[in-house]
């Protein structure tokens, strides 16, 4: 370090859950605690100035996405309790300060977050249950394979022939919903522990029973999953809603199940979040790989958009510019919908930026 620099740590510490006394292995634990504190101190006991945390448990003025107590406010990273019963870690410090030795903090064991298997099970049984469905439904696979493969002559056939089923529609825009739930719930699921996003997430969902809800979604794999992918095929019926009120206006009547087949097949491309999911749901890596998925899915979902556009134009029959002119009209309305609402409304951007000049 240059000696001429003024090193400063303004904190350090850890919030834990105050009954887990499963030794210093699981995270969680207040013996963790005690070895991030004891360990933290005497690295900086060489700069001039450094604080822990804090003395005591106290009541943040927002609900917290990581707690460990009932009380969803409660920040759990002080030496002593809310009630200002000492912590294993207080007496350890203690006698840190004093220059007084100590014994040894029970390791544990290791253990690893249950709550991540979650994604990795969900994920192949739905994996086996669509192996399943391919053997199970008629003409299912040939379909998909016509959707990869041959995406012209595919929307020609169910102009033509209609041959889709809504049940297949349906069993189709469930699996792609899920494959985008199964990336975006992993990815939310690890992000949820850090500080700056719970910052962000307070600023755009408020900090009152909107934010305490989505907690509670957050903190469980399974309801995350359920939420984000009900939340997909709601985007999905949005667009179907939006189509058909277009079609009133058509001149060409098409039934609506053909809306319907154009809408859920258009978004197979989505699948392939699938292994992204997969292979995040164990090890996920905030590198260049994880930020090469989320230009992806943006790139993806555009692309998406416009083969449903274009698979509308086609079916009404529509002019090129006309139906492309429309169509990404909506697309900048409904994006600049939510610009107002997170950049303007919320300003969570002038927030980020204001976090990432700090850190």
């Amino acid at each position: 370090t240059d000696r001429n620099k003024f090193i400063f740590v303004s904190s350090y510490g850890i919030p834990v859950n105050n009954k887990n006394r499963n030794g210093s292995g699981d995270r969680q634990s207040v013996e963790f605690q005690t070895k991030l504190l004891t360990e933290s101190y005497k690295l900086f006991a060489q700069y001039p100035g450094s604080f822990m945390n804090s003395f005591a448990d106290y009541n943040s003025e927002c609900p917290l996405i990581n707690h460990y107590d009932e009380n969803y406010y409660l920040k759990t990273d002080g030496l002593f309790e809310y009630g200002r019963e000492p912590k294993y870690s207080a007496g350890i410090v203690k006698k840190l300060l004093y220059n007084q030795g100590y014994q040894k903090i029970p390791e544990g064991t290791e253990t690893a977050e249950k709550e991540s298997y979650v994604f990795l099970t969900t994920g192949l049984v739905v994996l086996f249950m669509f192996i399943l469905t391919l053997s199970r439904i008629p003409y299912l696979k040939e379909n998909i394979l016509k959707c990869v493969i041959t995406p012209k002559n595919f929307i020609h056939l169910i102009k033509e022939q209609s041959p889709i089923s809504n049940f297949q529609n349906t069993v189709v825009l469930f699996f792609v919903s899920f494959s985008v739930s199964l990336f975006t719930s992993t990815v939310l699921f690890y992000l949820r522990l850090d500080d700056n996003f719970d910052m962000l997430f307070s600023k755009l969902a408020g900090n009152g029973d909107v934010k305490i809800f989505l907690i509670d979604v957050l903190n469980k794999p399974l309801y995350l999953l359920g939420f984000l992918t009900l939340a997909f095929i709601l985007f999905a019926f949005l667009i179907y809603i939006a189509a058909a009120v277009f079609s009133s206006f058509s001149k060409r009547h098409v039934k609506f199940r053909v809306i319907y087949s154009i809408i859920s097949w258009s978004f197979m491309s989505m699948i392939i979040f699938f292994v992204f999911g997969i292979l995040y749901s164990k090890a996920i890596n905030y590198g260049a790989i994880l930020n090469i998925s989320f230009y992806l899915f943006a790139f993806l979902l555009i692309y998406c958009l416009y083969k449903i556009i274009h698979g509308i134009r086609y079916t009404f029959e529509y002019g090129l510019i006309k139906s492309y002119f429309y169509g990404t009209f909506l697309i900048i309305v409904s994006g600049g919908l939510v610009y107002f609402y997170v950049v303007i409304y919320r300003s969570v951007l002038d927030y980020w930026y204001l976090i990432k000049t700090f850190n």
